[in-house]
């Protein structure tokens, strides 16, 4: 495994600023740290949220020890600028990142991000994996850094087969023509059934780089953020997560056609499904590929939650469990082909709705708040949980009394974006989420010209399937 490590001297701070937590003395109370863990992809189905297949047992125990939110929602449902938006505090509209290569710094390159604060107010701060996407990342945020050093150097298989074919689909892919492009695939198999174990894949050296650096950090102030790229595509994970499901018994979507009175721009072919070696370019999937694709990410959920796992046992095994706010998030959810979309990047709650988990050791755990929240409430909310001077200018919301009291009336809405047109950005669909409707709207993202409406009673129609806004009552 390829690693970047970048080590960058705390001492190397703003004339004037100080650092409170340096020299903390061992009769005063020890700072809270930070294990802040990404999970790519994922939405709610754990057990923990209800998923009656779900062998999830760490992230459930996790949801036992601490606040589990039912309806937290993402601000874009794309991998990068969500994150961004995560560590930040800041609206993709603000930081003009909507896709995976806008980049926020670019944008607004003074803006103090999470781990930043935390850094200027004496944490060390690492990221292991995908924390942030590798190609919108923060590297001034971060004591170390270790990530493949490129993203070709990072195997996406464990069978060199597949390996292969990969390769030689995106060598293809990359020489042909516009048109040609339209009917090759560009990457390898959706799906990778291995007997193996999980030493061959990705997620197990960020679990083992975790654990290290765990044992290594333990006596200071830390801020640690761990990123699993599981369960994102190929859905590729060793056979004994995959065995852990029937494939014949796998639940297929319940709505497979698009909404009644549905708006075409809102929908997708599943685009990032389709550049994948076996996956027709178009049309519908038939039941058996769609029940190895479910049984092939219900696998790989079941795979990083070993992982998942492995962290936090060791977490608990270096008594820093008492001492530590854990976060557990996905960036965004994921179609399994209802409306007969696979993927994400749509402002449908099935992509909008993610899971996230916060286990504050100071408060009682195993509570649910059923409150609308959105990720861009995080940063506020960690900075006022460990004591950390918030960066100025965010636009979230500290949820932080929720985790007192789970019943407590909160935000009214939430909101979120996506992306049509060209390069994703010619329109923008802003979907905004109150206790009972989803109400979105389509735009053009520069004339502001009307395009579509969509709304949704989640009280009487909750998979969305039809949009009551051409209806004149």
């Amino acid at each position: 495994m390829h690693y970047r490590k970048k080590i960058t001297m705390a001492v190397v701070m703003a004339a004037g600023m100080l650092l409170p937590l340096a020299g903390y003395s061992s009769n005063e109370p020890r700072p809270m740290n930070v294990l802040f863990v990404m999970v790519d992809d994922l939405k709610p189905l754990m057990g923990c949220y209800g998923d009656p297949i779900a062998k999830t047992p760490n992230m459930d125990r996790l949801a036992a020890r601490g606040v589990l939110f039912e309806r937290a929602t993402c601000q874009i449902s794309l991998c990068a600028p969500s994150r961004a938006s995560i560590f930040t505090g800041l609206r993709p509209d603000t930081l003009k990142c909507y896709t995976n290569v806008d980049k926020f710094r670019k944008n607004l390159p003074g803006i103090v991000t999470m781990p930043q604060a935390f850094q200027r107010s004496g944490y060390h701060t690492v990221s292991i994996g995908k924390v942030y996407d590798a190609r919108n990342c923060d590297p001034g945020a971060w004591d170390e850094e270790m990530l493949p050093s490129s993203e070709t150097e990072k195997k996406i298989y464990a069978l060199e087969e597949n390996e292969r074919l990969y390769h030689e689909n995106d060598a293809r892919f990359k020489a042909a023509t516009t048109q040609e492009k339209f009917r090759l695939w560009r990457v390898g198999p959706a799906y990778e059934n291995a007997p193996l174990d999980e030493s061959h894949y990705w997620d197990d050296q960020v679990a083992e780089q975790a654990i290290a650096t765990l044992r290594r950090i333990k006596d200071k102030p830390f801020f640690l953020g761990v990123g699993f790229i599981k369960p994102h595509l190929p859905f590729a994970c060793p056979k004994k997560y995959w065995d852990l499901y029937d494939h014949d018994s796998m639940p297929l979507a319940s709505n497979p056609e698009p909404p009644d009175n549905g708006v075409p721009m809102a929908l997708h072919d599943g685009f990032e499904l389709r550049q994948y070696q076996g996956i027709p370019r178009k049309g519908r999937l038939d039941d058996d590929l769609a029940r190895t694709l479910i049984q092939g990410y219900y696998a790989c959920a079941s795979f990083v939650d070993a992982m998942i796992g492995r962290v936090l046992d060791e977490l608990d095994a270096l008594g820093l469990k008492d001492n530590t706010i854990i976060v557990l998030m996905g960036d965004h959810g994921w179609h399994l082909g209802d409306k007969g979309i696979w993927g994400k990047l749509t402002a449908y709650q099935e992509a909008t709705i993610a899971p996230m988990i916060v286990v504050d050791p100071r408060r009682n755990g195993g509570s649910r708040v059923n409150g609308l929240v959105e990720f861009v409430d995080i940063c506020p909310t960690l900075c006022e949980l460990a004591g950390v001077a918030a960066p100025d200018g965010f636009e979230g919301t500290s949820f932080a009394p929720l985790l007192a009291d789970p019943s407590k009336n909160w935000k009214r809405a939430t909101f979120s974006e996506v992306g049509r047109g060209a390069a994703w950005k010619e329109f923008i669909g802003t979907s905004m989420r109150t206790e009972r409707y989803n109400y979105v709207e389509w735009r053009h993202r520069t004339k502001g010209t009307l395009q579509a409406r969509e709304l949704y009673d989640l009280e009487t129609d909750p998979r969305e399937m039809n949009n009551l806004a051409l209806t004149p009552e």
